[in-house]
């Protein structure tokens, strides 16, 4: 069962939240990237949230490694299907610096693309239309000023990258 709460809860509030403690430092790269752990830890401290939450239809991809200058992770969310969940989201680590980075279903047709932090501080950098994970992807790496790392998974380098590396 589709529980709004739910997925509001982890892409708005417990993302930014894993963000903010990978850049305070003492923790691997595993706590922005590893849904099972994830689920497993939510389900023991907010099983309301975890049991609500559509895990199998949720895809994280890595492009970069630990201890790389750049890392981004892109979350591909269910579709949304109420105002203001995110289609996807992206985490880019530049520096030691993490920011979050949404595709928001907005009102009539229209996505936001929305920043988010840790305390639910939000930025609105305007509306756009559906993008595909690769437009998204090349939309904050520009806000932020960074180019793609390449992808950690043979796979992904096969499919999304290859559509990746023609926008950019």
């Amino acid at each position: 069962m589709k529980n709004y709460e739910s997925f509001y809860q982890l892409e708005f509030d417990y993302i930014p939240r894993m963000a903010a403690c990978y850049q305070r430092g003492g923790h691997k790269l595993l706590i922005l990237n590893n849904k099972k752990a994830w689920q497993g830890t939510l389900t023991q401290l907010l099983p309301s949230i975890a049991n609500g939450f559509d895990w199998d239809a949720l895809r994280i991809l890595t492009y970069g490694n630990e201890g790389d200058d750049t890392v981004v992770i892109l979350y591909l969310f269910p579709e949304p299907f109420q105002v203001p969940l995110a289609l996807y989201g992206a985490c880019i680590i530049h520096n030691g610096e993490v920011n979050y980075y949404t595709l928001e279903k907005s009102f009539s047709e229209d996505y936001v693309i929305g920043s988010m932090a840790e305390g639910g501080l939000h930025m609105n950098f305007g509306n756009t239309t559906k993008l595909s994970p690769a437009e998204f992807l090349y939309k904050v790496c520009s806000l932020c000023k960074v180019n793609l790392p390449e992808p950690q998974k043979v796979e992904e380098k096969e499919s999304l990258w290859s559509k990746i590396k023609k926008i950019f």
